[in-house]
């Protein structure tokens, strides 16, 4: 009966798994592009600070300032922005995923209760996987500020 259930709801959970890595493909590149900008404007302040270091401290402090704010920006986009919106991607995307699973063991799923108690698993799911995933980021963010 189970095996009869969850082939049948196999291809909704392949959907959604496929779904979730183009989503997670398309922002690692939109954030690959997004650093490479940032990486560029840090560049782009090479040649004001060599010229600071010849000795010539016009404009010093705003240069200084603006350099800052780009490293802050790609910094906290880089170890910020990133980790968060992986981890709701996959609340979403995995979330959806094992609540189809689970629900294809008690009883079939059609177009009626195909999102029936989703909201309710999405917040479980969320508080289950957040203690793993935070401890991941900090040990990760431990590892990379060394």
């Amino acid at each position: 009966m189970f095996f009869k259930n969850f082939k049948k709801n196999l291809l909704p959970v392949l959907i959604i798994d496929i779904l979730f890595f183009l989503c997670l493909f398309l922002f690692f590149f939109f954030s690959r592009v997004k650093l490479k900008t940032y990486l560029a404007t840090i560049q782009g302040f090479s040649p004001a600070l060599t010229e600071i270091s010849k000795n010539e401290l016009g404009g010093t402090e705003q240069l200084i300032l603006n350099l800052n704010q780009t490293v802050n920006s790609a910094f906290l986009f880089a170890f910020l922005v990133i980790p968060i919106v992986f981890f709701l991607l996959y609340i979403i995307f995995q979330g959806l995923s094992w609540h189809l699973i689970l629900k294809s063991f008690k009883e079939g799923i059609n177009k009626n209760n195909f999102l029936k108690g989703y909201k309710i698993y999405v917040i479980k799911f969320f508080f289950i996987n957040i203690v793993p995933f935070a401890l991941l980021f900090l040990f990760i963010y431990t590892y990379l500020v060394k």
